[in-house]
């Protein structure tokens, strides 16, 4: 658990023109890596770690904290030697870190659909998700969580060692990590959105049983990062508003990867307010690495700023770039805590009419009702067809 520090003065509304980082004032710095598909020893990525950790050497004068935080898909097919070979790449790219500056540096990992292990996928996990697919409302228990996560056990023994940290907490599809830096709170929320995965995986198919976790909204920290595999389009309709909503009212900054393109900004709609976000690159695609590309994110921890810059492969280093990029610095959305929340069980009574109303009606001749009910909104007359009408209020009203 995180110790609060108390409130600091709000910085300026208006984001500071800056091409060039910070050096002056205590930063986090967050390494975002993503898609790194490593299949075998020749993977060219694995000869890259030095030029990665090269991107963060500027910052690290005023670092207080180095946060490599890498959004799914790490192996290809989640095996196990390929997260060995994982291991052997993200310690060299930490091993750079630190021998140029004394700075703590931590991992953060979340599993991609690469990173399920499809040969072991069995018949019961196979109708779990095709009934969680058919289901506009599915039953989530342990059980299910378990079935459905049991490819990804060696994602979690490759998460446990990389990331040693014994007081990260939670369950298969959600777990935290907190840090203090420079007495600020920082909670990064891990979400396992890729344990309904697919070999053929098909947006708009994912779910994740938001309602599970909305007591995690209410516990209030300094900064709240929520990192995923999948951006919100893969989620169907059935989840898709209530979980954009959810992790937008949760999250300072949502960190996802698997769509390849790097992207940053900040989001503000009447449901959620403001939150910001960063979408990551694939860093390994091409054989070449002529795409390969990430993010370096820079929290300016006093005045509340964060600013993206996304470095791509110049054929000899990784190079700052203008695509996908946010160098300026902008405010960091806040997150209020409501002081007065509206408690389950009395949205439960609020959404229940308290009747339900049924009125038997023939198309080919009129009726008239003796009711006198005052409905604001309109009902909807509902047939035994597949057709349904609309019946404006105003003809239940008393003449």
């Amino acid at each position: 658990m995180c110790l609060h520090a108390a409130d600091t003065a709000s910085a300026s509304a208006n984001p500071t023109k800056n091409y060039q980082w910070r050096v002056d004032t205590m930063t986090a710095v967050i390494l975002h890596l993503s898609d790194i598909h490593i299949r075998s020893t020749r993977d060219p990525i694995l000869k890259r770690g030095k030029n990665i950790a090269a991107s963060v050497f500027s910052l690290l004068p005023s670092a207080s904290r180095v946060f490599i935080v890498v959004s799914g898909d790490i192996a290809f097919s989640g095996q196990a030697h390929q997260y060995a070979l994982a291991a052997t790449f993200f310690d060299e790219i930490r091993t750079a870190i630190v021998e140029e500056a004394d700075v703590p540096v931590s991992f953060i990992v979340v599993p991609g659909n690469h990173d399920c292990d499809f040969a072991k996928n069995n018949g019961a996990r196979k109708m779990l998700i095709k009934s969680i697919d058919e289901s506009d409302n599915p039953e989530i228990d342990d059980s299910v969580v378990q079935n459905c996560t049991s490819i990804q056990g060696d994602f979690f023994a490759f998460r446990d060692a990389i990331e040693n940290n014994p007081d990260a907490y939670g369950d298969p599809l959600w777990r935290t990590a907190r840090f203090v830096v420079e007495g600020k709170c920082f909670s990064f929320e891990c979400l396992n959105v890729s344990w309904v995965s697919k070999l053929k995986e098909e947006p708009g198919r994912l779910y994740f049983p938001v309602e599970n976790y909305k007591a995690y909204k209410a516990d209030g920290v300094d900064v709240r990062l929520v990192v995923l595999h999948h951006p919100l389009n893969w989620f169907s309709q059935t989840i898709y508003k209530p979980f954009r909503t959810f992790l937008r009212q949760t999250a300072n900054i949502i960190i996802s990867g698997h769509e390849h393109q790097a992207n940053v900004g900040i989001v503000h709609d009447a449901e959620s307010e403001k939150s910001a976000f960063v979408e990551g690159c694939v860093l390994q695609g091409e054989d070449d690495l002529s795409d390969s590309a990430f993010n370096v994110v820079a929290l300016d921890i006093e005045a509340g700023q964060f600013a993206s810059t996304r470095y791509a492969w110049g054929g000899d280093m990784y190079k700052p770039t203008e695509e996908g990029s946010w160098t300026d610095y902008h405010e960091l959305p806040a997150k209020r805590v409501n002081p007065f929340p509206i408690s389950e069980y009395f949205l439960e009574i609020i959404d229940d009419p308290g009747a339900f109303l049924s009125i038997q009606v023939s198309r080919t001749s009129r009726f008239r009702t003796s009711l006198s009910i005052q409905i604001f909104g309109k009902l909807e007359m509902v047939t035994t067809s597949a057709e349904a009408s609309s019946v404006p209020n105003a003809y239940f009203l008393p003449k």
